[in-house]
């Protein structure tokens, strides 16, 4: 949304003086988007996910999760070689977060899996606006 206030003109021989007002509403795009779905069973050790585009043009930042179901201790993601520690008994991890926008980054996903878990986890990139 635009918006714009101009005041008119002033008549003749009088000074001019005026005021230009311009508001904006820009909406808060947040997204994370993946090569390939994560709905492949998954094996014990390493699994490369491939590559997720994120962006988020939140002026206050933005959080990177990742939605999944139960997962065992030791299970963990590295995010451009990044380690994560998925906590067991969680059901959603906190990825990456900034404090400003994060425009068009292509983020490195892989997931390593102990011998206890199960391969058919449900796994879901999320993108959100920092509060």
């Amino acid at each position: 949304m635009l918006t714009a206030v101009l005041v008119m003109e002033p008549a003749s021989g009088e000074q001019a003086n005026g005021v230009l007002g311009v508001r904006t509403t820009v909406p808060i795009i947040c997204r994370a988007k993946t090569e390939a779905s994560f709905s492949a069973p998954l094996r014990v050790g390493n699994n490369d996910l491939g590559h997720a585009d994120a962006y988020c043009n939140a002026y206050r930042g933005y959080r990177l999760m990742l939605e999944h179901g139960t997962v065992p201790a030791g299970t963990r993601m590295y995010v451009d070689s990044r380690p994560v520690i998925l906590t067991a008994g969680a059901t959603e991890t906190l990825l990456e977060e900034g404090d400003g926008p994060l425009y068009h980054v292509r983020r490195h996903i892989e997931l390593v899996l102990p011998k206890n878990a199960s391969p058919h986890l449900g796994l879901q990139l999320v993108m959100q606006p920092r509060n």
